[in-house]
C-alpha cells in the first residue's frame, strides 16, 4: 500500500466537507513545515511569502482534484477503468465534467491572486537585501519562527476552507 493510498484511506470521511478539508489542512502544514525547517536553520524569511502563495495554490488545486484522485484510486483498486480527469474548460462552459463552474472560477481567482501577491513579495524581499523588518525579532528564535510559518498554514486553511 503506497503512502498516497494510505493517506486517502485515512482521510476518507463520510462527510464530503471533511474528506476535502482534512487533506487540505495536512497539505498546508506540510508545505509550511518543509519550508520552515531550512528557513529556521538559515535564519532567513526570504521564502516565507512565496511559500504562502505555493500553499494557497496547492490547497486550491487539491480541493478541485481530490474527489477525482479518490475515484481513480478506488477504480484502480477494484480493477475497473479509471475515471477521466475533470475538464476545467467544460466546467466553465457549464457542461459539468465533474467540476462546478463556481468552484473553478473561485479557484482561478485565488490562484491568480496568490501568484500575483507571491511574486510581488518575493521580488520585493529579493531586492531588499533578503530581509523583512517584520521578522527582525522573530528570526533568531526557532520556536517563534516556526510559529509564524504555522500561523501562515492556519491562515491558508481558514481562507481556502470557506
Amino acid at each position: 500500500m503506497t503512502l498516497l493510498h494510505s493517506l486517502l484511506h485515512a482521510t476518507n470521511f463520510s462527510r464530503p466537507f471533511l474528506s476535502t478539508l482534512v487533506p487540505s489542512i495536512g497539505l498546508a502544514y506540510t508545505i509550511q513545515g518543509l519550508v520552515a525547517v531550512p528557513s529556521i536553520f538559515a535564519q532567513t524569511e526570504r521564502f516565507f511569502d512565496l511559500s504562502g502563495s505555493v500553499t494557497y495554490i496547492s490547497c486550491t488545486a487539491l480541493s478541485l482534484y481530490l474527489p477525482t484522485i479518490r475515484a481513480r484510486f478506488a477504480a484502480a483498486g477494484a480493477g475497473s477503468a479509471k475515471p477521466a480527469w475533470p475538464s476545467i474548460l467544460a466546467a466553465l462552459a457549464g457542461n459539468g465534467g465533474g467540476l462546478n463552474w463556481r468552484q473553478v472560477a473561485l479557484s482561478a481567482a485565488v490562484s491568480v491572486w496568490a501568484t500575483r501577491l507571491g511574486t510581488y513579495l518575493f521580488s520585493r524581499i529579493s531586492s531588499d537585501e533578503g530581509t523583512d523588518s517584520r521578522f527582525d525579532d522573530i528570526r533568531s528564535s526557532p520556536p517563534k519562527f516556526l510559529g509564524v510559518f504555522f500561523a501562515q498554514a492556519t491562515w491558508v486553511t481558514l481562507c481556502v476552507s470557506n
